[in-house]
C-alpha cells in the first residue's frame, strides 16, 4: 500500500515537471504550422532535389514499417535548450499513430550547431536513449561538420530505421508446463513494482537534471557531447528527380515519451 502510494506521489511529480518544462519552453520557442510534411526546413539549407529525395525516402519508411520519422530544421532555437524544442514541437505535431505513439522527430540546428532525436512512447525500446547517441556520432555529426545537410539526414534516417527495424517484438515464448502460475504472477507483481519505483526516479532525475544543465545533453544515457569524426560516416546519397509520390500525411495523435539523445557538431 505505501509503495502505491510512492508511486502515485512520484508520477503526479514527474507530470508537474514535464507541465513546467513544457510551459517554460513555450515561452522561448513556437513551433511552426506542420502540414503533416515528413520534413520541415525553416533554416534554408536544403535544396529543392534534397527535399524531394528526403521526403520519399521518409514516405518510404512510412509506408513499410507504420513508424512516422520526421525531420525539423528550425531557424533557431530561440533561447531554448534543443531538448525542449523537441519536446515541444513533437508534441505539438502530435508525431506518430494516436495510442502507438510511434514517431520519431530529428531536430538539426544550424544556428546553434546542435542535433536532437526526440521518440515518442511507443519506440523507446527500439529505439533507446543509446542506440539514438550512436546515430547521432556514427552517421549525422560528421556530415554535419562539413555542412552536408543532405548526407546527414539520410544517414540519420537510415540509422533511425535500422534501429527501429531491429526492435520489432520477437513472438512471447510458450508458458512451460507445470509452472505454478500463481507463485508466477506474485513475484512478476513485486519485481514489477519495485522497477516502476526506480524508473520513476530515474526518470524524475534525469528531467531535474535536464532542466538545471547545459543544452545539448542527452536525456537519459549520456549519449551527447561534441562528436568526432566516425568509421561509419554518411555517404552522399543521390538524389531523384520527380514529386514525392503520394505519402501519407503524417501527425497522427502521438505524444512524446521524452527519450532520445543529443549531442553538438
Amino acid at each position: 500500500m505505501r509503495l502505491l502510494v510512492l508511486v502515485r506521489t512520484l508520477a503526479w511529480a514527474i507530470a508537474v515537471l514535464c507541465s513546467l518544462r513544457a510551459t517554460a519552453a513555450l515561452a522561448a520557442f513556437t513551433p511552426p504550422v506542420f502540414a503533416g510534411h515528413p520534413l520541415v526546413d525553416a533554416a534554408g539549407k536544403l535544396s529543392a532535389d534534397d527535399v524531394l529525395a528526403i521526403e520519399q525516402r521518409l514516405d518510404a519508411i512510412e509506408r513499410a514499417t507504420h513508424h512516422e520519422i520526421v525531420v525539423f530544421l528550425p531557424a533557431s532555437l530561440e533561447g531554448g535548450t534543443i531538448e525542449d524544442v523537441a519536446y515541444l514541437t513533437f508534441n505539438a505535431w502530435h508525431l506518430g499513430k494516436k495510442g502507438a505513439d510511434d514517431g520519431v522527430l530529428l531536430v538539426i540546428a544550424p544556428a546553434e550547431r546542435k542535433v536532437r532525436i526526440e521518440t515518442g512512447k511507443g519506440v523507446g525500446g527500439a529505439l533507446t536513449d543509446l542506440q539514438s547517441s550512436y546515430v547521432i556520432r556514427d552517421r549525422i555529426a560528421p556530415e554535419l561538420k562539413s555542412d552536408h545537410f543532405r548526407a546527414a539526414i539520410l544517414g540519420g534516417i537510415e540509422g533511425i530505421d535500422s534501429a527501429l527495424k531491429k526492435g520489432l517484438p520477437a513472438s512471447p515464448a510458450a508458458p512451460r508446463r507445470g509452472a505454478k502460475a500463481d507463485d508466477g504472477s506474485r513475484i512478476a507483481i513485486i519485481l514489477g513494482g519495485f522497477t516502476g519505483l526506480g524508473l520513476l526516479i530515474i526518470v524524475v532525475g534525469g528531467i531535474l537534471a535536464r532542466r538545471g544543465g547545459k543544452g545539448g545533453t542527452a536525456s537519459r544515457d549520456g549519449g551527447a557531447g561534441d562528436y568526432g569524426g566516425s568509421d561509419y560516416g554518411g555517404s552522399d546519397y543521390g538524389g531523384s528527380g520527380g514529386s514525392s509520390d503520394g505519402g501519407g500525411s503524417f501527425g497522427g495523435g502521438g505524444e512524446s515519451g521524452g527519450g532520445g539523445a543529443s549531442g553538438d557538431y
